[in-house]
């Protein structure tokens, strides 16, 4: 087996499939560190894709209370401009995950909640468990979900 290891998410290969685990407790909130190392991992698996040692990617997060409660706003951009600039790393980082040529499943459980919700987007399927909740949050601040939701959405979301 595998593994490639970063700070806020680890992922295992073996027999040709890649289990990507995003581990960033409490709630797997996005910096600007996690979506350096989503873009990093990116880049590692479709290498692997290349040389055939990857064939699928599961997504899934090590934080039992969500999958993705979304943006830090706490460690987030303070102005307008450092918002842009985050919203553009953010789309880049998820448009490499979303152009990975292998199939994608998102495991999801928990909070997927705006950020979340689009990095679920981003995969071919997802798969939800019992205790999964889905909202776009930032409607409640006069904000639509940005980061590439529309552009990086590939997903079929099933209830289990």
């Amino acid at each position: 087996m595998m593994k490639i290891e970063k700070q806020f998410m680890y992922c295992d290969i073996e027999n040709k499939i890649a289990h990507l685990v995003f581990n960033r407790p409490p709630l797997n909130l996005f910096t600007l560190g996690v979506f350096a190392e989503f873009s990093e991992i990116s880049e590692d698996l479709k290498g692997l894709v290349g040389r055939d040692e990857v064939r699928v990617v599961v997504l899934s997060s090590a934080v039992e209370k969500a999958f993705s409660a979304g943006d830090d706003v706490r460690e987030g951009p303070k102005t307008s401009d450092e918002a842009v600039k985050q919203n553009e790393i953010a789309r880049a980082a998820l448009k490499k995950m979303s152009s990975l040529p292998v199939p994608m499943i998102a495991a999801l459980n928990g909070y997927v909640l705006g950020g979340g919700m689009v990095l679920a987007l981003t995969c071919d399927y997802a798969i939800a468990a019992d205790n999964t909740k889905y909202a776009f949050p930032e409607i409640n601040f006069g904000m639509f979900p940005n980061w590439g939701g529309n552009a990086c959405s590939r997903s079929k979301i099933f209830n289990t």
